[in-house]
């Protein structure tokens, strides 16, 4: 069959298109599509060349916009509907690379056939794409035809409804309209019908699919269902109508009060003790005097105990069983836990009833002492009666036993003395302390008579305490002494605890009493461990200075020691201190100075000090001018200043006698002198003129005539010599001192310095002299027009490009053509500036305009540059390489083949060699020799295989070769390359295997509930696509072997890798028969390969797994393994075939064939076989690139590898699944041991009820668990204590 775009032939059933003509397919963004589907350059659109056939659509129109594409027939379609797997053309050209002629229809496997032939009920096309379904396509139920004609076998879910595809009840279009999807809750509607045919419990509300009263939308709104505890709601009914006995709670659904959700039965119950609970409520709503316990369980209140039905918590009395102490407490007062019986407490006594205990009084009956000492304390049990023990009474109400005291009454002498001692019963009948004791602590306690005890006389105190006596009627100590320890002690120096002098004096002579404390009077200190105090003397130990002097006059104390001042020294005996005069013996400078002021100790002996003399023995004057002297020293450590002059003391140069001839000043302008420095000693910046002291040049004498001042501009003057001596470019000028011109006063006027612009100025010359080519314009220094301030406005210099200005002139008298523009100097437009601003030049438009720089040229164009031409003038011209391209005015040079040019050495200079310049003006390669892959350069036409080409043309001098992928000639897969690579020679013709296509499996009514529909329980009736019986297939997770029946559990594996080769066939020369077939040559994909519904498909397929995949593994030693491999995707890809397989084997969950070993074992066999697939003669491209891992049947396809419950958790495991009911789900699978998960459906409704208690015997036999469970511990304990004798035998052995 031919088409126009190339040659369709078929090889082992398979639809192969074979291209031949220029480049087929979709276009790009730019380009307009042909009506043989090539693709043009929307800039070759009417440009007077047909470059589409017969110049449709290019030339004649018509035309599309820039966003859509032609189809075949002419008809204008947005380019997103091409290749969108819907005919929008109605010829199909918008869906294949290679249309047909505008008449026919195209067919998505190449095949073409006429429009008529189009949705006939029967297949035309090989791929059967000519009766393609899609939703709203017209359709006949009653037509007979292979099954390619009905609506489902395209768009699943679909039927055929008034003669057009629709999707069936329950199912939508989804946006894009080619696929029908469940309907879910919040779907649109018109009818109940829609809603409840996959979803029960719906219905249409508003026009939306919506959830019954009172069910809940599922997850992922697929469905209905029950409201469950825990659920939102807003009614109790909403819940009810779920679970029973169960109420709107806060918005949730929870049990009513007094019952408890069962997880496991999914049914409230009403709550019993022991039952779970939260609160205190939920037990004592259901079961009186209940409570729930801190572990969350119902138990009986403290003092009740459970009923064996566990309903009723029964109120405890006197003998009943207990466990615990509050067991009885909490419901008979008074009683405990004792012996496991509920009995009175000790002390206590029941009433009839055993209801009440009471608490037992003085006088009521008893058998043993503690039956009242626990009830009454401090009470007997004497003659069957409690009463009060000895030394105790009993209170108003019998209910105590008060202690006696003193002067309580009393019959006998043990009344008082078992709980008082030293007390007795006296005559009157009341207890009393015995003689010479006291009552104290509240008439509780009698004990002997001590200090500060009350009294009448002084024999009740120095009795029991010496040296005592009663004192204000309290016994206290005499005078002189202290209590210490209940004890009068004679006082000391030290003591703490006096009031008054006599209470030291009367102890101590000399004494007396300070802050509390007894010391000794100021200047004398104690002896004799305080007992006597004795007269200081020099030497004697101290603390004040206060202790020496009251002893020792014009002593002190030194070092806690006490000694005489300085300038005194000690008599023998040390009771006196003598005062030092000059030339008495010393020691150190303080023992002259401290009591002779300016005398030291010299040479052992007190003298007056350097510049004093002696007055009398105790007083040393300072020496005056005129007075004798021997050293300098003599007066200058009197007076300042000073010296020795001829043993006469006189006043230093520069300085004149003070004072009463006391001290040296300094001399004042104006006093007498000799030389300079008499008067520069004394005032800095003078000198000696005219045998008087006066300022220097410069300066200024002030009126006391201490000092000179440095004259400042305008002090007073009378030469200039008074000026410039003090401030540089001063002058005086009318008796003042002035800056000269050119300069002005600054620093307070200190110096004067040079003008700068903006200073202020008088005349033109104060300016000028300062900064040239400046002038005074208003009191102000400026530059002169044409000038601008710079060097920190020390200077005037031109203007130039870029400067501020304020009018033109500014700008224009020193730089030509420029003016003032927004207050900056620019040069006129048209003008740029150039030699860094000085100048404004007239900018090139074009080449051959007049320049002076190189950069100017840049304007013209960017590859010119400015020299001189013939004429001798500098013009803009292009530079090397460039040329002058005459009409366009530019800078030109070609960069490749194709590009313009005037002459062959335009071409040659860049491109290279072997490129000429054609009449038409373009760069031409040679002939025998073509343009290379960039273009850029021309390559000779290659003469043996193997050779450089682009193009098949490229390889013409070889024959029957082509241009290969790699851009190398090769023969074709006809032929193979001669010895010496100049031809290609015929190549051997081989066999091609047969491709085994059937169908496996029982043929079963998808639709049927009989289970002899599929009667092995591993199966189950599935749809085949592409196929129009159902058969009956393995269930996921079993696969059967080739052309075998039996299901068996496999473990799954997924691979990966690529086909690139395959054997190469010719029918054009032989029969269907007879191919011809030569060796491998790269595989070509076909597009029907990725159609599952073509036969194109069924067939590579098989190729891949019967003849493949299945061959090598069952010649290999994993064939007793091996069971079976499935084919998951085939996709296009550079060169090759992407194929995506399923790898079923044998399950053996304790030899479980990890991914990494399974890669490695069938990169062996592929390597082993030269990389060929089985017996398939097709070839992989790099076994090492082969990819092996876990299957994950969960996830994959969203789970259709999977037949898991959509109730139940699907679990990947290693190799394989597994599922799982969820939590709130029934299992009813078939066999829930070896296939769970598979069924799961909600719960049924259940009563509280339970029917199997109908006979009301529905308590857990506890005794009979806590029966077992204390033999179990015994046996544990007897085997255990076994173990440890058996064990130390054994080390006794050792």
């Amino acid at each position: 069959m031919r088409t126009p775009a190339g040659v369709l032939f078929t090889v082992y059933g398979v639809v192969i298109l074979a291209v031949v003509t220029g480049a087929l397919g979709f276009c790009s963004d730019g380009e307009i599509r042909c009506v043989d589907g090539k693709c043009v350059s929307n800039s070759k659109i009417v440009d007077g060349k047909k470059d589409c056939k017969d110049g449709k659509f290019d030339e004649t129109g018509p035309l599309c916009s820039i966003w859509e594409l032609h189809c075949a027939n002419g008809t204008c379609l947005p380019r997103e509907k091409f290749q969108n797997g819907k005919n929008d053309c109605g010829d199909n050209s918008d869906e294949v690379p290679s249309p047909c002629e505008p008449s026919l229809f195209s067919c998505l496997s190449g095949d073409c056939i006429l429009k008529g032939k189009v949705q006939d009920g029967k297949a035309d096309c090989v791929d059967a794409s000519d009766e393609a379904k899609h939703i709203g396509d017209i359709c006949d139920v009653n037509r007979t035809c292979d099954g390619n004609c009905r609506c489902d076998v395209f768009v699943p879910n679909t039927d055929c409804i008034n003669e057009t595809c629709q999707c069936l009840l329950g199912y939508r279009p989804n946006k894009i309209g080619n696929a029908c999807v469940p309907v879910k809750l919040g779907d649109k509607c018109t009818k109940n019908e829609t809603c409840f045919a996959i979803m029960q419990n719906t219905s249409c509300k508003g026009s939306i699919c919506s959830c019954d009263v009172p069910y809940i939308p599922r997850k992922g709104n697929d469905g209905c269902r029950l409201r469950r505890m825990g659920d939102p709601c807003q009614m109790d009914s909403e819940c009810r109508a779920g679970i029973t006995k169960s109420q709107c709670n806060l918005g949730t659904c929870a049990c009513n009060q007094g019952y408890f959700f069962d997880e496991r039965e999914l049914v409230c119950k009403l709550v019993k003790l022991g039952d779970p609970c939260k609160t205190s409520e939920d037990c004592n709503e259901a079961v009186r005097d209940s409570l729930c316990s801190t572990s969350g369980t119902c138990l009986c209140k403290p003092g009740f105990f459970a009923y064996r039905s566990r309903d009723y918590c029964a109120k405890r009395k006197l003998g009943d069983e207990c466990d615990e102490f509050d067991d009885c407490s909490e419901a008979v007062e008074g009683s405990e836990c004792s012996n496991s019986t509920c009995q009175c407490k000790s002390g206590h006594f029941s009433d009839s009833n055993n209801t009440h205990c009471f608490l037992r009084k003085i006088g009521v009956s008893c058998q043993y002492d503690r039956d009242c000492s626990d009830a009454v304390q401090n009470s007997v049990c004497l003659n069957n009666t409690c009463i009060c023990d000895n030394g105790y009474f009993e209170s108003w109400n019998l209910s105590y036993c008060l202690m006696r005291k003193i002067l309580d009454n009393c019959t006998e002498n043990i009344d008082c003395i078992s709980v008082i001692d030293f007390s007795h019963c006296s005559i009157f009948g009341q207890c009393l302390c015995q003689e010479g004791f006291i009552s104290v602590d509240g008439n509780t306690t009698c004990r002997q008579r001590s200090l500060d005890d009350p009294c009448e006389e002084d024999i009740q105190c120095f009795t029991h305490v010496n040296n005592s006596m009663c004192i204000n009627s309290t016994c206290d100590c005499q005078s002189g002494y202290s209590k210490t320890n209940m004890t009068c002690t004679r006082r000391r120096i030290g003591a703490k605890d006096c009031a008054a002098h006599l209470d030291c004096s009367d102890a101590i002579m000399n004494s007396i009493c300070s802050n509390n404390s007894c010391e000794c009077k100021v200047g004398m200190m104690a002896v004799e461990n305080g007992t006597k105090c004795i007269m200081r003397k020099l030497g004697d130990s101290c603390s004040t200075s206060l202790h020496c002097s009251s002893a020792v006059p014009s002593s002190a104390c030194y070092n806690l020691t006490c000694k005489c001042d300085l300038g005194h020294f000690s008599n023998q005996n040390g009771t006196e201190c003598i005062q030092r005069n000059l030339n008495d013996v010393c020691t150190r400078k303080l023992d002259c100075d401290s009591v002779i002021p300016h005398s030291h100790c010299f040479q052992g002996v007190c003298k007056c000090i350097s510049g004093f003399k002696i007055e009398n023995l105790r007083h040393c004057s300072p020496r005056k001018l005129q007075e004798n002297c021997s050293l300098d020293t003599d007066c200058l450590d009197s007076m300042n200043n000073s010296y020795c002059k001829n043993q006469t003391c006189d006043c230093k140069e520069g300085f004149k006698a003070g004072p009463k001839n006391a001290s040296c000043v300094l001399k004042f302008l104006g006093d007498p002198c000799v030389s300079n420095n008499e008067c520069l000693m004394s005032v800095s910046h003078s000198r000696c003129f005219h045998s008087q002291c006066g300022c220097i040049d410069g300066y200024r004498q002030i009126s006391n005539g201490t000092m000179c001042f440095q004259r400042i501009i305008h002090d007073n003057c009378t030469t200039d010599i008074d000026c410039s001596a003090a401030v540089a470019y001063s002058r005086c000028v009318n008796g003042k001192c002035t800056c000269t011109s050119g300069y002005r006063s600054a620093e307070n006027g200190t110096l004067c310095i040079k003008r700068q612009i903006f200073d202020l100025c008088n005349t033109d010359q104060d300016c000028a002299s300062a900064v040239t080519n400046s002038r005074c314009n208003n009191k102000t220094c400026h530059c002169n027009v044409g000038f601008i301030a710079h060097m920190n406005n020390t200077a005037c210099r031109r203007r130039i490009f870029g400067d501020s200005c304020k009018i033109r002139t500014d700008c224009s008298t020193f730089l030509p053509n420029s003016n003032c523009t927004n207050a900056t100097c620019s040069c006129w437009d048209g003008y740029d500036s150039f030699d860094n601003g000085t100048r404004c030049l007239r900018r090139p438009r074009r080449l051959l305009d007049s320049c002076v720089y190189d950069i100017q040229c840049k304007n013209a164009d960017p590859n010119s540059i400015c020299s001189k031409s013939y004429a001798g003038y500098q013009s803009c011209t292009c530079a090397e390489p460039y040329y002058r391209r005459r009409d366009t005015e530019t800078c030109y040079v070609p960069q490749k083949v194709g590009d313009y040019c005037r002459y062959s050495g335009w071409c040659e200079r860049l491109i290279g060699g072997h490129v000429v310049c054609d009449s038409n003006n373009i760069c031409t390669c040679m002939d025998d020799f073509f343009a290379n892959e960039t273009e850029n350069g021309c390559v000779e036409i290659p003469t043996k295989i193997g050779g450089f080409c682009l193009k098949d043309r490229h390889c013409w001098k070889m024959n029957h070769s082509v241009c290969a992928g790699n851009r190398s000639c090769q023969c074709d897969y006809r032929h193979v390359a001669s010895m010496d690579n100049s031809t290609c020679l015929q190549r051997p013709v081989i066999g091609i295997p047969e491709t085994p296509i059937q169908d496996i499996g029982q043929l079963c009514d998808i639709n049927s509930t009989d289970p002899r529909n599929c009667p092995d329980p591993l199966t189950r009736c599935r749809e085949i696509v592409g196929r129009v019986n159902t058969r009956c297939q393995c269930v996921p997770g079993f696969s059967s072997r080739y052309n075998e029946s039996t299901c068996l559990e496999v473990q799954t594996y997924y691979i990966n890798f690529i086909i690139t080769e395959e054997v190469g066939c010719d029918l054009t020369m032989t029969t269907l028969e007879n191919p011809r077939c030569y060796l491998y040559t790269p595989f070509k994909y076909v597009k029907p390969y990725g159609n599952p519904v073509t036969k194109a498909f069924r067939t590579i397929r098989e190729r891949i797994t019967v003849l493949g995949v299945d061959k090598l593994f069952l010649e290999s030693r994993l064939s007793d393994r091996f069971v079976s491999s499935e084919c998951l995707n085939i996709t296009d890809v550079t060169n090759g075939l992407d194929v995506s397989l399923l790898l079923h084997i044998t399950a053996y969950y304790y030899q479980i064939i990890e991914p990494r070993y399974l890669q490695h074992f069938i990169v062996e066999l592929l390597t082993n076989s030269s990389r060929e697939l089985g017996q398939s003669q097709l070839k992989i491209q790099d076994p090492k690139a082969i990819k092996v891992k876990d299957f994950d049947e969960c996830k994959e396809r969203r789970g259709t590898y999977s037949d898991c419950s959509p109730l139940a958790w699907c679990i990947n495991t290693k190799a394989s699944y597994m599922c799982s009911c969820r939590k709130e789900y029934m299992d009813v699978s078939h066999n829930t041991t070896v296939r769970p998960g598979r069924i799961c459906i909600d719960p049924p409704e259940t009563t509280t009820q339970n029917e199997a208690c109908s006979s009301g015997n529905c308590e857990t036999r506890w005794e009979w668990i806590v029966l077992a469970l204390i033999v179990f511990g015994m046996l544990l304990f007897i085997f255990i204590g076994y173990e440890i004798f058996e064990r130390k035998k054994k080390l006794e052995k050792r």
